[in-house]
C-alpha cells in the first residue's frame, strides 16, 4: 500500500493490528480448550490441591457442577463457568 495512504508509521499500525486480530482469533478457541481441560482434570482428581482451593473459595456447600459465580469472581474461574 502506498505510503502516502499511511504514513511513515501506518504500516506498521497495520501489521500489528492484524496480528491482534489474527491472535484473538487463534488463542480464543485454544484457551477455551485449555480451561475445558483443567476443568476436566478437576473432576478426576478432586483430592489434588487445585480442586481443594477452589472449592474452600467457590463452591464450599455444593459441587463444582453446579456452582455459580459470585460476586467477585477470579479470571481464571469465571473462564472456567462460561
Amino acid at each position: 500500500m502506498p505510503e502516502a495512504f499511511f504514513g511513515s508509521h501506518g504500516k506498521n499500525f497495520v501489521f500489528q493490528r492484524a496480528l491482534v486480530v489474527l491472535a484473538s482469533e487463534i488463542l480464543e478457541p485454544l484457551n477455551r480448550a485449555l480451561l475445558a481441560r483443567q476443568f476436566w482434570r478437576i473432576l478426576l482428581y478432586p483430592n489434588s490441591l487445585k480442586p481443594k482451593v477452589l472449592k474452600i473459595r467457590y463452591f464450599p456447600s455444593c459441587s463444582i457442577m453446579k456452582s455459580k459465580l459470585g460476586c467477585n469472581p477470579s479470571f481464571m474461574w469465571r473462564n472456567q463457568q462460561n
